[in-house]
């Protein structure tokens, strides 16, 4: 599943976010029709833009004008092509307005067969209340709540899978830091819990990899293995790598029948 960023240097407007002029958007529809035919054969899913939700140089309806574009060159290029929308940071607030928005206000209905958020809960492990007020399983909840109620005036909605296209802890950086033990524990037990109440269709952890080697920047430690570069091992696996791979071992391909707590 790449990512369309949708920010071509060549397409910016005057503040450098995105060209919704005619000529801009007719630049990003040939694009995207370009990329369907090039890569259709190798690409099932491709997600439009990412965390559009905060940007400052750019409106919900800029990005539902850029939306519509991306979805009907795709389309042309390779129909069988499944486009993923939004990509929103968080599942509060500051997500919700925004997908509402792009649906009621600028008619992004239809243009997408799965809306993307990233519904983190790095302050807590998931059993435990975030600074959000929820636990991670009260949190989703919350979410598919607002979802369904969108979705009861929109039937193009009815079968649209939900993503979550980024989730994880990180190991270093701040206070809210898990140990990799933490993290490898937490990030499955988002899996399971997950799976036990069919909340994502796809669940997606970032990140596979550390951006880099800075312990204090926490932008570098989320990864489920280290780093490439200056390190003891090469690639070595964090505790998460090996219990993803035990996780799915166990589970691919399996429905829960129950839930149990302990």
């Amino acid at each position: 599943m790449p990512i369309l960023t949708i920010a071509n240097s060549k397409y910016k407007d005057e503040d450098g976010g995105l060209d919704t002029s005619d000529t801009g958007l007719d630049a990003i529809e040939d694009f995207a029709e370009y990329f369907a035919r090039t890569y259709g054969d190798r690409v099932e899913y491709v997600e439009i833009g990412n965390e559009y939700n905060l940007k400052t140089t750019s409106t919900t309806e800029d990005y539902v004008k850029v939306l519509k574009r991306c979805y009907t060159g795709l389309k042309k290029g390779n129909p069988n092509i499944k486009v993923v929308a939004f990509a929103t940071s968080t599942i509060k607030d500051i997500s919700k307005n925004f997908i509402r928005d792009t649906v009621e206000k600028y008619g992004a209905a239809g243009y997408f067969d799965a809306i993307s958020v990233h519904p983190y809960h790095t302050t807590n492990m998931p059993e435990g209340i975030s600074y959000l007020g929820y636990t991670w399983e009260g949190y989703v909840k919350s979410f598919k709540t607002f979802l369904y109620l969108l979705g009861l005036n929109y039937p193009e909605l009815k079968d649209v899978e939900l993503w979550a296209t980024e989730i994880g802890y990180y190991t270093d950086g701040d206070k809210y830091k898990t140990s990799e033990v933490e993290q490898a524990a937490y990030c499955i037990r988002n899996a399971a819990i997950n799976d036990a109440n069919d909340f994502f269709d796809r669940l997606i952890f970032y990140d596979f990899q550390d951006d880099g080697n800075d312990k204090s920047y926490l932008e570098h430690n989320w990864g489920n293995i280290y780093t490439w570069k200056d390190t003891e091992t090469l690639y070595g696996a964090k505790a998460s790598y090996p219990a993803f791979a035990n996780f799915n071992n166990l589970t691919a391909g399996s429905k829960t029948a129950t839930k149990t707590v302990t």
